[in-house]
C-alpha cells in the first residue's frame, strides 16, 4: 500500500498515525505500544497534534514513512523516491531502517540517486520511457548505463573578446577522442588549450579550468598560475597545457568548465559550460564523489 494511504487532512498527525496503521492492518494496541517511537522517528513532534492540512508534503511523507517503517514487517517493500524528502539526518535514519527491513524482505528501490543504488542494490534495472534498457546483476554496470543517458549540453556565455581554438584532453599520457571519451578512474589528466585573446581585452584575461559532474555541480576549480603568480593571458594567441592532476573520481559523467575574465573589470569574457563531456570508468560505483584507494599500515 502507498505510504500515507488513508491520511486525513483534517485529522491531527497523532490521529493519522492510528488511521494509517489501521489501513495497513495494525491494531490500536500495536500503535499504543510504539506511538512515542513513531513520533520521535518522524521528527515532527512539535506539530503532531496539528491538523495534517497544515503540514508540508515532506512532513506528511515523514509521518507516513514512520508508521510504515516501525510497524510493518513486509515480505516485499517498494520505495518510489520516498527518500528524496527530508534533511540529511532523516534520510540517513530512513536508510538505516531500510537496511534492517532488507535483511528479512525483498526491497525494490525506484530512484535517480545512484549512491543509494550502489549502497543497497544487488541487482539493478535501467528504464527509459517504460522500456528496460539494461537488467544487470552488477549494479555498477547499470549505474554506468544510467549516466550514459545524461545530456550535458554545452552553453557559452560572456561579453566576448576571447576565441577558443581548441581544447584537448590527455589522460594517462594518451590523447582522448571527442567521440564518447572514457577516462579510467585514477588517471593523470592534462588539458591543452589554444586560445586567442582579442585586442579589445586590453589588459588581458585570467583563466580557470573547472570540473562539473552530471548535475553541473562544481567539483574542482583550477586557477591558472605561472611561476607563482596568477597567469594573465595578454592579447594574442596562446597555447597552454594545464595539469589537472589525478582524476580519482567516482564512476559517472563529467564535463569541463572553462572561464576567462577581464583583468581590468572582472567581467566574464568567455564561459564555456559542458565542455568535453566524458565518462569515468571504474569497476565499482561507491558513495561520494572522490574515490582514493590507499594502503593501510597495520599497527602493533
Amino acid at each position: 500500500l502507498d505510504i500515507g494511504l488513508g491520511i486525513d487532512a483534517n485529522a491531527t498527525g497523532r490521529e493519522n498515525i492510528y488511521i494509517n496503521a489501521a489501513v495497513l492492518g495494525m491494531g490500536r494496541e500495536e500503535v499504543d505500544a510504539r506511538i512515542d517511537e513513531i513520533i520521535a522517528f518522524s521528527e515532527i513532534g512539535d506539530f503532531i497534534d496539528t491538523p495534517v492540512r497544515n503540514y508540508s508534503s515532506g512532513m506528511s511523507v515523514r509521518l507516513g514513512f514512520s508508521v510504515a517503517a516501525l510497524l510493518i514487517r513486509p515480505d516485499i517493500l517498494f520505495l518510489d523516491e520516498v527518500l528524496a524528502v527530508g534533511d540529511i539526518g532523516f534520510t540517513i535514519k530512513c536508510l538505516n531502517t531500510i537496511r534492517t527491513i532488507a535483511s528479512n524482505a525483498a526491497v525494490v528501490l525506484v530512484t535517480h540517486n545512484m549512491a543509494h543504488v550502489s549502497a543497497f542494490c544487488t541487482r539493478a534495472i535501467v528504464m527509459d520511457h517504460g522500456r528496460v534498457l539494461l537488467d544487470a546483476q552488477n549494479p555498477a554496470d547499470a549505474i554506468e548505463r544510467y549516466f550514459e543517458l545524461s545530456d550535458q549540453k554545452e552553453h557559452i556565455t560572456g561579453i566576448g573578446g576571447i576565441q577558443l581554438h581548441s581544447f584537448h584532453v590527455i589522460a594517462g599520457g594518451a590523447p582522448m577522442s571527442t567521440e564518447r571519451p572514457v577516462i579510467d578512474q585514477g588517471a593523470h589528466v592534462e588539458v591543452e588549450i589554444a586560445v586567442e585573446v582579442l585586442p579589445e581585452c586590453t589588459e588581458g584575461a585570467r583563466m580557470s579550468v573547472e570540473l562539473n559532474d552530471a548535475s553541473m555541480t562544481r567539483l574542482l576549480t583550477v586557477p591558472i598560475y605561472k611561476e607563482g603568480e596568477a597567469f594573465i593571458a595578454a592579447p594574442g594567441t596562446h597555447r597552454l597545457k594545464v595539469r589537472m592532476g589525478v582524476f580519482d573520481l567516482n564512476a559517472g559523467r563529467y564535463s569541463f568548465l572553462l572561464t576567462f575574465s577581464d583583468v581590468a573589470n572582472r567581467q566574464i569574457r568567455y564561459r564555456h559550460q559542458g565542455l568535453f563531456p566524458f565518462r569515468i570508468a571504474a569497476d565499482n560505483f561507491r558513495m561520494g564523489k572522490i574515490v582514493r584507494p590507499v594502503e593501510v599500515d597495520i599497527l602493533p
